[in-house]
């Protein structure tokens, strides 16, 4: 019934190329960046709109049509903390492909393994982030001005849309009347002549799309948010009804002046409170971690002391290997041949000895 699981020996590498580069979600944002297919590219958008690379690479196998190692993967041009990723930036956490076996037992493609880190990491980018690549920095401001030329081009497009409906609803007569009564002709909006392409930097964009958050994940973020209590913003500002003009003045060229007011404003008193409920929390929370600081330091080096025993043992471990690999090992056919001869030569000897006292004794025996 499960005959199946015996002719199972895992995706080739070819296979698992194949699926990542024909995803339809990565492919659009996916680069080799090697020149043989051992390494790519994938570039993404995290939910602070911070735009992260995934370096992907695919070992290369001694044979062909055999099951594919592991890739490792890595966010390079950053520096940040996260449990999925060392001091290096390099992908320790994903579990599927933290080993051999596991790869093998997951049974996932690369293009499936690709998707899920680069999700995980769209919802939960890493702390402290902090761009050090120049290109990657050239990156953000790319893709915030082209969301901010694709939000124009939506807005203009919507007013085009409602400028038509007006003049089917009779204004088209009403403007051929103005264009025709004016001696300049009617502007035409035809789209300026690009500039010469620059000269091609890190910090071009390279890729054709950057992988962004789905629907599902935006709407499950937003009720978040939406569900964060927060005071409502008022409508009136009874405390500043009395003042005059120049009273007003005077408080925002003087902040001094502004602050008593404003804590005597309801809204202003409610955010304190939920500001310092927040730190009061953070302190906390922080004493508690900083009361573990110590027994977190005495596992730290009880593990590094088992660590470096460990290896002294696995030194000795292997040397004894070796050693039992050179005792067990068969002996060749010349050495027990040599052997062989030698053994003939004394028992030839040995013989030739015996005879020679048996003679010398006359034959009785006694050697007397």
């Amino acid at each position: 019934m499960f005959g199946w699981n015996k002719s199972y020996n895992g995706h080739s590498r070819p296979e698992h190329i194949s699926s990542y580069l024909n995803d339809p979600t990565l492919k659009v944002s996916t680069r080799k960046t090697s020149k043989d297919d051992s390494t790519y590219e994938t570039v993404f958008q995290t939910i602070h709109s911070s735009a992260l690379i995934l370096r992907v690479h695919i070992p290369h196998m001694q044979a062909r049509n055999v099951q594919c190692k592991p890739p490792s993967m890595s966010l390079p041009g950053i520096t940040g903390s996260h449990p999925w990723l060392d001091e290096r930036m390099k992908v320790i956490g994903y579990g599927p492909i933290s080993s051999e076996e596991q790869f093998m037992n997951s049974r996932l493609l690369l293009s499936q393994v690709v998707n899920a880190v680069v999700k995980h990491f769209q919802l939960h980018p890493p702390l402290n982030l902090r761009i050090v690549d120049q290109g990657l920095k050239d990156m953000q401001a790319s893709i915030r001005n082209s969301q901010t030329t694709s939000n124009s081009q939506t807005r203009s497009t919507n007013n085009n849309s409602n400028s038509t409906t007006r003049n089917s609803n009779g204004y088209n007569r009403s403007a051929a009347t103005r264009s025709s009564s004016t001696t300049s002709p009617p502007p035409i909006y035809t789209p300026p002549s690009p500039p010469p392409p620059p000269k091609r930097e890190r910090s071009q964009l390279h890729f054709s799309e950057v992988v962004t958050l789905d629907s599902n994940d935006k709407l499950s973020i937003s009720s978040k948010i939406e569900n964060f209590s927060l005071p409502e913003p008022p409508t009136t500002y009874p405390e500043f009804n009395s003042l005059t003009p120049t009273q007003i003045t005077n408080m925002l060229t003087d902040n001094t002046n502004l602050f008593p007011l404003l804590s005597q404003t309801p809204t202003f008193t409610q955010t304190e409170q939920i500001k310092n409920t927040i730190l009061s929390t953070n302190q906390i929370t922080s004493t508690m971690n900083l009361s573990k600081e110590e027994s977190l330091s005495n596992l730290y080096d009880e593990v590094m002391e088992l660590q470096s025993s460990l290896k002294a043992k696995v030194d000795t471990l292997e040397s004894l290997k070796e050693k039992q690999l050179e005792i067990c090992k068969p002996i060749s056919k010349e050495k027990v041949l040599k052997y062989l001869k030698k053994a003939t030569r004394e028992s030839m000897k040995e013989s030739d000895d015996c005879a020679t006292a048996w003679l010398d004794s006359d034959g009785d025996g006694d050697g007397e």
